[in-house]
């Protein structure tokens, strides 16, 4: 168990818990992005991997299933623009 290095009240605690969530699901809408990007170039050839999803598995240290979940949203983000452009405008908000 992490030891608390502050008093919070729950209320707090649960409300700092949800913003780090989300804040977490903005990083991973925008690895997914320079996932999808990165899975459309040849680098995972120069650098001896069989496709870019092998590269994306066992450079980032994700299982197989997680790195084409993860491609396959970055892929699909074109096609969302109302809510890819939420996700832009509260990334740009936040103080990362």
């Amino acid at each position: 168990m992490i030891a608390a290095t502050e008093v919070l009240s729950l209320e707090q605690r649960a409300q700092r818990l949800i913003q780090r969530r989300h804040t977490i699901d903005l990083l991973e809408l925008e690895w997914a992005q320079e996932a999808a990007c990165l899975a459309a170039t040849d680098r995972y050839d120069y650098e001896g991997f069989a496709t870019p999803l092998e590269w994306i598995r066992i450079i980032c240290k994700l299982t197989s299933a997680q790195a084409a979940d993860r491609v396959a949203v970055g892929q699909q983000m074109p096609a969302m623009p109302r809510a890819c452009g939420r996700w832009r405008r509260e990334r740009s908000a936040s103080p990362t």
